[in-house]
């Protein structure tokens, strides 16, 4: 009989880093923190039944589906926010987030479902099978080069169409 270890993964403290506010309010309506950034630390005072009706509500207001945080951080940082924010939604698991190498950097972002957007580092990037994403894709050159709304010049510090910048990698699960 051979025996299963699991390895035991020592997260850093992140509830004072800056990312964790901002991504705390786009995952507020999904995930174990029942609202509390937009309803208030202390209200704890609900039945279950009424929290249910009063997180429906909220969830309608405080929606970000849209939400890409203002700045990267490492995988390790990114797996420790979203073990606390979101544990599982859809496909997705904060453990997938460790399979990314540690010279890379993440973009925490919300697109309906979670989507990161990684700017690799030296070491490759697993593929999109091994980290079970639904869309994986490098991000390229945009039509900006064309577009006479842009004067026909083109800057890769201009996000593409998904909100990304060129060379960054697109990872998003359903």
């Amino acid at each position: 009989m051979t025996k299963q270890t699991k390895l035991a993964v020592r997260l850093p403290k992140v509830e004072d880093h800056p990312i964790f506010a901002e991504v705390a309010k786009a995952y507020d309506d999904c995930g174990p923190l029942d609202g509390r950034f937009h309803r208030g630390e202390g209200d704890t005072t609900l039945s279950d039944e009424d929290r249910f009706e009063a997180l429906a509500d909220l969830s309608m207001e405080v929606r970000n589906l849209g939400f890409r945080a203002s700045k990267p951080v490492t995988p390790k940082i990114a797996a420790a926010i979203m073990k606390q924010l979101v544990d599982g939604y859809n496909e997705f698991s904060w453990r997938q987030l460790l399979l990314l190498p540690s010279d890379c950097k993440v973009t925490l972002a919300r697109e309906g479902s979670v989507c990161i957007y990684v700017q690799p580092g030296k070491t490759k990037l697993p593929t999109r099978g091994k980290l079970k994403a639904s869309e994986y894709d490098l991000l390229k050159r945009t039509v900006y080069d064309s577009d006479p709304m842009h004067s026909g010049t083109y800057s890769k510090h201009r996000p593409t169409p998904y909100g990304g910048f060129e060379g960054e990698v697109r990872i998003w699960w359903d």
